[in-house]
């Protein structure tokens, strides 16, 4: 028997998450870079973002899962659209429902307007003065990170998220099973949704995705 593995592409169009809601119900998990996706940062934050040097309270936020699958200095850059302040915060190996002081985060006051982790940053937290970037993170198999990704200006703007090695993520958390020319079914909510976009990935890994037809893309 033949098997085919998608690997699932879900697009939440313009919806925010109700005030209520935890880290854990709000993460979006994802194994590559997210390049063109209109990728925006709108939603509260439903808790205080905690970092060595500085509390945010995260107004207009996007909160992102990754889970490693090969050892790897991960770094990643924010890149915006437009000229537009954005922040940010790491963790790893927290628990999404108490994350605590995060292990890496960033508070600049741009220029420059890319912001992240990079090999040659030696910090591991900055204020208003910093450059944009803090150190790398170490990361072996198993290790689980969480970015929220903070946009401090009030400008509305989307951004691109890019990865060093993305090679090194684990897709397993997106990849679903199923038997070549088997139905599939696709269940997906999110608080206020007004549109939703499906695709898959094909070839595993080429970075190239392609609409589900036909799909349910309204919001019910």
């Amino acid at each position: 028997m033949k098997f085919r593995y998608l690997l699932i592409n879900i697009v939440f169009l313009f919806f925010y998450f109700n005030t209520n809601a935890q880290v854990c119900d709000i993460l979006i998990p994802i194994c590559t870079s997210q390049d063109g996706l209109n990728n925006n940062a709108i939603d509260p934050s439903p808790i205080t973002i905690q970092s060595t040097c500085q509390i945010l309270q995260g107004t207009r936020t996007s909160w992102y899962y990754i889970l490693i699958d090969e050892p790897t200095n991960f770094t990643f850059q924010i890149e915006p659209t437009g000229n537009v302040d954005y922040d940010f915060a790491v963790w790893v190996n927290a628990d999404c429902a108490n994350l605590g002081i995060a292990d890496r985060a960033s508070y600049d006051a741009p220029p420059p307007y890319n912001t992240g982790l990079t090999l040659t940053a030696t910090g591991t937290c900055e204020g208003v003065f910093g450059t944009g970037n803090v150190m790398f993170l170490a990361l072996v198999p198993g290790d689980e990170v969480i970015i929220v990704v903070d946009r401090f200006s009030i400008t509305p703007d989307t951004f691109n998220l890019t990865f060093g090695d993305p090679d090194a993520f684990d897709c397993s958390i997106l990849v679903t099973a199923a038997c070549e020319g088997e139905p599939i079914t696709l269940d997906a909510s999110a608080t206020d949704a007004i549109g939703y976009e499906w695709s898959y990935e094909d070839p595993p890994g080429s970075n190239l995705y392609i609409p589900f037809i036909p799909a349910e893309t309204g919001p019910t």
